[in-house]
């Protein structure tokens, strides 16, 4: 039994193509959620079509993409949220001052981390101007600004999901 896990275990890995030798799980793709205000919804695109354009084994999930007509947005919302292994809120001057469900995404954000063991990588808030972000329990994890340069700060977001990856620290399906 051992040897067959074992086996399958090997199967599952494969290097990458990469100089320095990180290993991805071979044919499983990590869900990526993007939570953000309508306002905002160009910043969130442009941030879910980087994590989607990179070379990661990631799907990046936006609601805009994800929800089928029909289906119970609410839920929907609650489920992505759960079965991710990165949560990006996307703060912005105009989101922490919103009141509607992009707050109860960012609070429901905050309780899965509650589950997620010390020094794992869960949460990347991320910033697309220079806003305060509102949470205490997200003022520990530092932050990404997208501005003024939004290319090294999608370069350092994906540099935080990959580390992830190649920890290989995740029990997520």
């Amino acid at each position: 039994m051992l040897i067959i896990c074992y086996c399958e275990l090997l199967n599952n890995i494969e290097q990458s193509n990469n100089s320095n030798n990180n290993f991805f799980y071979k044919d499983k793709i990590f869900k990526i959620f993007v939570s953000y205000a309508r306002e905002d919804e160009q910043a969130a695109r442009r941030l879910y079509n980087d994590l989607k354009n990179s070379n990661l084994p990631i799907e990046p999930w936006l609601d805009k993409e994800e929800i089928l007509p029909g289906q119970d947005w609410k839920r929907e919302i609650r489920k992505a949220i759960n079965e991710s292994i990165v949560f990006i809120p996307v703060f912005s001057s105009t989101s922490v001052k919103k009141r509607g469900y992009v707050q109860v995404e960012f609070k429901y954000g905050i309780e899965v981390l509650k589950e997620i063991p010390p020094g794992e990588i869960f949460v990347i808030p991320v910033r697309i101007d220079p806003c305060e972000i509102p949470y205490e329990e997200l003022k520990q994890y530092h932050f990404q600004d997208l501005f003024p340069t939004w290319d090294n700060g999608s370069k350092m977001i994906l540099k935080s999901i990959k580390s992830l990856l190649n920890n290989n620290t995740t029990n997520k399906n």
